[in-house]
C-alpha cells in the first residue's frame, strides 16, 4: 500500500485490480505465491523462508579471522531494505571506535560508501546460490563477500567505470523506487570517490565478489 502510493500515487482501491493479479503484473508473484524478488521486497516474517539469503556479520580484533575470538556476531534477516539498514548500522558501530579513541579523526568510513557497497551486494548478489552475504570487521579493514563472481564479461574496471548487467533486473527496478536515487550504475564511482581505499576482488574459482575498504 505505502509502496503504491509512493511510487504510483494511487491506493490499492484505486488501482482496481486484486492484489494477487497486481503482484503477478508486476513479476513479484506467480501462481499464488511471492518469488524471491517479491519476498525480500515486501513480504512479512521473510526470513523464515529465505534464511540462506540473509546477511551474517562478525567482527574480529585482528586482521584476520579467528573464530576463537570474534568480539561479535550476528545474523541479519527480513526485507532487503531492513538487511542493508541492520548491516551498515552493525558496521557504523564497530569501525566508529576508531573515532572513539580520536574524537578529531573523520569518521573511518563515511556511510554513503556503506550504502552503495552494501546494497550492490543485496541486489545484485546471485541467488541461485543459497549463501548469505559475510561481512567481515577487521581491525584494518572491512570485507563484503557477496555470493557469485560478476556476471557475463563485467570486470572490475568496467564496474568502476560505471558498467553495469543487472543479474537481478526485477529485483534491481523495484529497489531503485524504495531507495534513494543517485544515478542508474553510479554507486561503485561514487563510494570510490567518496573513500579510495577500496579494493574489489572478483573471485570465479570461489565463486564471490569480494569488497575491501581498508580502514583508516
Amino acid at each position: 500500500e505505502q509502496f503504491l502510493t509512493m511510487v504510483y500515487g494511487e491506493s490499492l482501491e484505486e488501482m482496481e485490480k486484486p492484489l494477487q493479479v497486481l503482484l503477478e503484473d508486476m513479476r513479484l508473484a506467480r501462481s499464488g505465491h511471492l518469488n524471491i524478488a517479491g519476498a525480500l521486497l515486501f513480504a512479512k516474517g521473510s526470513s523464515l523462508r529465505l534464511s540462506r539469503y540473509s546477511i551474517r556479520a562478525v567482527t574480529y580484533p585482528g586482521d584476520a579471522i579467528d573464530e576463537a575470538s570474534s568480539l561479535d556476531r550476528r545474523d541479519i534477516s527480513g526485507r532487503l531494505t531492513e538487511m542493508l539498514e541492520q548491516a551498515i548500522t552493525y558496521i557504523l558501530i564497530h569501525v566508529q571506535h576508531d573515532q572513539d579513541i580520536n574524537p578529531t579523526c573523520e569518521p573511518t568510513i563515511p556511510r554513503v560508501v556503506l550504502e552503495e557497497i552494501v546494497g550492490n551486494a543485496l541486489i545484485h548478489r546471485d541467488y541461485f546460490i543459497p549463501d548469505p552475504i559475510t561481512i567481515f570487521v577487521f581491525r584494518n579493514r572491512v570485507e563484503i563477500r557477496s555470493p557469485g563472481h560478476l556476471p557475463n564479461t563485467l570486470t572490475v574496471e568496467n564496474i568502476k567505470a560505471g558498467n553495469v548487467s543487472k543479474r537481478n533486473p526485477i529485483l534491481a527496478s523495484f529497489v531503485s523506487k524504495l531507495l534513494p536515487d543517485r544515478g542508474y550504475g553510479s554507486g561503485i564511482m561514487r563510494a570510490h570517490r567518496a573513500y579510495p581505499n577500496i579494493e574489489f576482488t572478483d573471485d570465479k574459482d570461489g565463486n564471490k565478489f569480494v569488497a575491501t575498504i581498508w580502514r583508516k
